[in-house]
């Protein structure tokens, strides 16, 4: 048998949703992934004794073969910036759509839910004191839903802002501008994830090795479901992991699919350099919080049931609630009011943010979580030489939208408990 050297610097990596459990996804984005790692390195196949009675006592037999599943498929990605602002002028797509950016479906598998994406505006008037609602452009306040985020660019500095009402092309917002915007700033739309009441969405993911002589190694893994792992180191690149399971999956071979170079289609890697709002009121513009780190965690359960679509499986379930909360976890400068919060249990508003370069070139991505409240002691530690505390925030359902109402419907942005957004 011929062996061939394979590099494992050499590779792509292709991820799409599927429209069925059963069906591979026809529709597959490229996405670039991080470090050498194979993401199907592990492909599972259950296997069982074949305990057959026999006439020789050592003769052995063949074990039973099982279906393939059970494969765990891991997708590290560096977190990446659009490539384009959702602007007054753009057209963007649904994470399904054969046009999607490869983060969508990224962070669609991640958090469970993405509120369909729409153009963005310009500001035409803005009132308060201080700012808490702009007026777009005539016609535009329709390309916005209450409780999603959005960006508005005054001068060459982003400011997300929730929207927490629309009344014809008036937007409120949360928390207050410093200052009120100029005529014909820029207001961008956001890609919004959030964690869904229900889920039962699964994506394929493949893998290719840019070979010498036929593809041997091509994988394929079908009906992959699971959740993210976020990692937000400060002042180093951010990234996300999709830590995945697998119904089914091809053994090595040649799947015909391209390993030709394609351009990126998201945007540059994130430093994550972050401004982060602990709030305890929207009365006013928010200050900077002093703190140095931020742990985000969305436990995603699943379920399998049992069934005769593929190997077994009728359906998958995301099934996490109130035993795996969403949790943000904080180091910063020693505070004792975090103590008193508990005790108080203190409702907080955080907003967590990085930009990546300038004026209208800035990108933007961070998370949003309306209600927090402190659900375990915080503790006194040491960063470096200075005291800090540590303390951990439970990210609840969101009922501060007047008129909000936790409906299983495109409304559920309004409750929802952590939302992460791109623009």
């Amino acid at each position: 048998m011929a062996e061939i050297a394979t590099h494992i610097e050499t590779s792509v990596t292709r991820i799409g949703v599927q429209a069925s459990l059963a069906a591979a996804s026809s529709n597959m984005r490229p996405i670039t992934l991080m470090g050498d790692a194979h993401p199907i390195a592990t492909a599972a196949r259950q296997v069982f004794a074949n305990t057959s009675q026999n006439q020789r006592r050592r003769t052995g037999r063949a074990p039973i073969k099982g279906p393939r599943t059970g494969t765990t498929v891991a997708v590290p990605a560096h977190l990446r910036g659009v490539s384009s602002v959702l602007n007054a002028a753009a057209t963007p797509v649904a994470y399904d759509d054969a046009s999607a950016l490869p983060h969508q479906l990224l962070w669609r598998a991640a958090l469970g839910a993405e509120l369909a994406p729409a153009a963005g505006s310009t500001v035409a008037s803005s009132s308060g004191t201080p700012v808490t609602s702009i007026t777009v452009a005539s016609g535009h306040g329709s390309r916005f839903v209450i409780g999603q985020m959005i960006v508005i660019v005054m001068g060459s500095t982003p400011y997300p802002r929730r929207v927490t009402a629309v009344s014809t092309d008036t937007l409120t917002i949360a928390p207050p501008l410093p200052s009120a915007p100029s005529t014909g700033d820029v207001v961008r739309n956001t890609y919004c994830y959030y964690p869904p009441e229900r889920d039962s969405t699964t994506f394929t993911v493949e893998h290719a090795q840019v070979e010498a002589s036929g593809a041997t190694t091509q994988r394929r893994a079908v009906a992959c479901y699971g959740g993210g792992e976020i990692s937000l180191p400060t002042n180093e690149p951010a990234s996300v992991t999709l830590n995945l399971t697998a119904l089914d999956h091809t053994d090595p071979g040649d799947l015909s699919i391209s390993t030709d170079p394609v351009a990126e289609l998201d945007g540059d890697p994130l430093v994550w350099t972050p401004t982060i709002y602990i709030m305890d009121s929207m009365s006013a513009a928010p200050s900077v919080s002093g703190v140095a780190s931020l742990q985000v965690a969305v436990p995603r359960n699943w379920q399998t049931v049992p069934g005769s679509v593929l190997n077994g499986f009728g359906s998958v379930h995301e099934v996490a609630g109130r035993e795996a909360p969403i949790t943000l976890d904080f180091e910063g400068l020693f505070d004792s009011a975090w103590w008193t919060a508990f005790e108080a249990g203190t409702d907080y508003t955080v907003l967590a943010f990085t930009t990546y370069g300038s004026g209208t070139s800035a990108r933007v991505a961070g998370f949003y979580a309306g209600v927090t409240r402190l659900h375990a002691t915080p503790q006194a530690t040491d960063m470096g030489k200075l005291r800090a505390s540590k303390f951990q925030l439970v990210a609840e359902l969101d009922t501060t939208i007047a008129g909000a109402a936790p409906a299983l419907s495109t409304a559920e942005i309004r409750t929802a408990n952590l939302i992460f957004f791109r623009g």
